[in-house]
């Protein structure tokens, strides 16, 4: 049962990426291979230059690399990025699409790219959300106050399925019964992750209403009830081994009242 944690927390395996240096793109732009190097794109094994520019990666030759065949599209206009991103972000694409920032047409809004970076893609992480957010708006605007909730929302919800999940995981060591909590918390962490992708949507109220049943009862609540019965069980074996003395006693006593009356009537 120690995979809970595993399923929540764990970094899961990838496949070993490639050595940057034999990827011919970065001979010429190695300050771009400077910052892939730190994404999480690259560190997980899953892409290369050529997954989002198209191209041939391992051709040593720029023109045979870059032929329209190969589907090379160079750098992709402000109009294409989120739809480049979508190829495997679809889920977060579509919530930034019912956002604010989703017409790409006005300059002062945001893409993919203004928060995530291109090249050094870092994993989302809720301190982003202050350090991408505070590039736009003011400490006291409207928009910061948004993000903060949601921010704050997600904060809580993560919050409370890490120690429930950890009081689960001391457990289940020894108490069987703990299995019973994996569907709730299995059910809250792909809530959460939901949650998360919705982020780009900005909704307050989406991020409230998602957080609140990761929290219900299909979720955390019906993990802590069984953690709940547990410690009840606990809390009730010392009466429990008590009345079973005392029914022991009790019995014993009879049991020695009846021989000595039989003795005496002998």
């Amino acid at each position: 049962m120690r995979i809970l944690l595993a399923l929540l927390f764990a970094v899961p395996l990838f496949a070993e990426p490639p050595d940057l240096e034999e990827v011919a793109c970065t001979w010429c732009h190695y300050e771009e291979a400077e910052d892939f190097a730190e994404s999480v794109h690259y560190l997980q094994g899953y892409l290369l230059c050529t997954d989002c520019h198209g191209g041939l990666p391992f051709e040593e030759d720029p023109d045979l690399a870059k032929v329209p065949e190969a589907g090379f599209i160079g750098k992709p206009e402000r109009a294409d990025v989120v739809e480049v991103c979508a190829q495997c972000h679809s889920g977060p694409a579509g919530f930034f699409a019912q956002g604010p920032h989703h017409e790409w047409q006005n300059e002062a809004n945001p893409t993919c790219i203004t928060c995530h970076s291109n090249h050094r893609i870092l994993d989302a992480s809720l301190a982003l959300m202050d350090e991408t957010c505070s590039q736009c708006h003011d400490e006291w605007s409207a928009a910061r106050d948004r993000g903060e909730k949601i921010r704050v929302e997600l904060k809580v919800g993560a919050e409370h399925l890490q120690r429930v999940a950890m009081v689960v995981d001391s457990l289940a060591g020894f108490e069987r019964s703990m299995q019973k909590t994996r569907p709730f918390i299995e059910d809250a962490a792909a809530v959460l992750q939901s949650a998360d992708a919705a982020t780009h949507a900005l909704d307050v109220q989406m991020i409230e209403g998602m957080v609140a049943e990761a929290r219900a009862e299909r979720g955390i609540a019906g993990a802590e009830e069984v953690v709940k019965a547990y410690y009840e069980k606990q809390r009730m074996k010392p009466r429990i081994i008590f009345a079973v003395w005392v029914f022991v006693l009790v019995n014993v006593g009879l049991f020695w009242w009846k021989r000595r009356d039989l003795e005496e009537q002998t």
